[in-house]
């Protein structure tokens, strides 16, 4: 449990028993912004910038694509949510899985898809947000994570070029966020008869 709260020393364990993980680095409090820049300069763009100790995406701010977006991401982070340990690295593109194993076996997995509403003409986004919101307090699980317009959630929609006020097509799919831990409004999707064994044998093996 200590070494899985501080994301550096996972990935160091991770990395010493050949699981993948992504080139990036840890930065204390002490470290000034300038170097932080500085090495995302090094490794290039998109990065992720994120807390050391952390949980629950609080903090974490993926797909920066420039040095004065991560200045602002760095301001933001180490500043206004007083996170000062940090860490930066390589962005990765693609669909995001959670799997669940016990023993030598994967026994569920989930892709898990950040927090969206599906436009049907007529509604804006805030009303489809309480839409969803109602279709997601039928579920057990969910029924605690609503999707909520927070500071986050109108940064983003403000980087995409729209707002709460705006109404989508029918049938366009408007994301919120870039996070997407159910605990934040994502979808969770079973994936367990779908994914393929070497990802399942990479997942038994960092769990080792």
């Amino acid at each position: 449990v200590d070494i899985g709260r501080d994301k550096e020393k996972t990935k160091q364990v991770l990395k010493e028993n050949v699981v993948p993980v992504l080139e990036g680095k840890q930065f204390t409090g002490d470290v000034d912004n300038k170097t932080i820049l500085a090495f995302a300069n090094e490794i290039g763009y998109p990065v992720v910038l994120k807390p050391t100790d952390g949980s629950f995406g609080r903090g974490v701010i993926s797909n920066i694509t420039s040095e004065g977006e991560l200045g602002y991401s760095l301001e933001y982070v180490r500043g206004e949510l007083d996170y000062p340990d940090v860490i930066v690295e390589h962005y990765i593109p693609g669909p995001e899985y959670r799997l669940y194993v016990v023993g030598d076996e994967v026994v569920g997995a989930m892709n898990r898809i950040p927090p969206n509403v599906m436009g049907d003409g007529i509604n804006n986004i805030k009303a489809l947000i309480e839409i969803k919101n109602e279709e997601r307090s039928l579920n057990p699980r969910l029924v605690s994570c609503p999707i909520e317009i927070n500071q986050d959630v109108i940064e983003y929609m403000g980087r995409k070029g729209y707002t709460a006020d705006m109404v989508p097509e029918k049938g366009e799919q408007i994301f919120l966020s870039d996070k997407s831990n159910i605990s934040l409004g994502g979808d969770p999707v079973d994936v367990l008869d779908e994914l393929d064994p070497e990802i399942k044998a990479i997942a038994v093996n960092a769990i080792k």
